[in-house]
């Protein structure tokens, strides 16, 4: 599969695109709910071959994309064995508005990151992905939409979030899709309280700075 059309390169690396509808209405179909407290995150392993190869298949031809971007960010990097995981995720519904995610990178585990929308119709009330590679930066906004597919690699300054989701009775539905290894690439995590911080990352494989 030919990603490439759908590549962005601001503020970083990303590709955008829509799967195709029958897959998607075959996926939605066997969406697996999950119980949470409100606002709460939740994840489901996907083990159904149907749904967890296709998606594994995108998220190779993500790596094979962003193979150069990644090397040049991490020196002396070769990749290994790579893990997929595929997930039913959510946030679930809330009678108060929140903020589903603060501005953090993904876990130094993950090389290529991948998050499908399954918002369902009437939906309103917000959870952007926002995309930004420094502080300062105006963040590009990706609209929480339905059939949306959004892939990116997990560069030391590939930051983002998501903006604030008002009141709803119903979930921020996606597919997460990690591809992953055993060494991390960078010592990103999120704190002792598991909050999201934004904080100098340290490259493993880059030891000027974390560009």
């Amino acid at each position: 599969m030919d990603l490439a059309p759908h590549l962005r390169l601001d503020p970083f690396p990303h590709c955008v695109l829509r799967l195709d509808q029958r897959f998607y209405d075959h996926c939605e179909k066997l969406w697996v709910p999950s119980s949470g407290a409100q606002a709460e995150r939740t994840n489901v392993p996907i083990d159904d071959d149907s749904v967890r190869e296709p998606l594994a298949a995108q998220a190779f031809a993500a790596m094979a994309l962003f193979a150069p971007n990644l090397l040049r960010a991490y020196p002396g990097w070769s990749p290994g064995a790579m893990q997929v995981r595929v997930l039913w995720s959510a946030q679930k519904a809330s009678d108060q508005a929140f903020v589903a995610r603060n501005w953090h990178l993904d876990h130094g585990r993950k090389v290529v990151i991948g998050l499908w929308y399954f918002r369902e119709p009437g939906n309103d009330a917000g959870g952007d992905l926002l995309l930004r590679s420094t502080p300062d930066e105006t963040p590009r906004r990706i609209p929480y939409a339905r059939n949306r597919l959004v892939l990116f690699p997990n560069l030391p300054w590939a930051w983002h979030a998501v903006s604030e989701r008002g009141p709803s009775q119903m979930d921020r539905r996606f597919i997460n899709i990690l591809l992953g290894q055993d060494e991390p690439l960078h010592d990103y995590c999120r704190d002792a309280q598991r909050r999201d911080v934004v904080r100098p990352v340290r490259n493993h494989f880059r030891h000027d700075s974390n560009r």
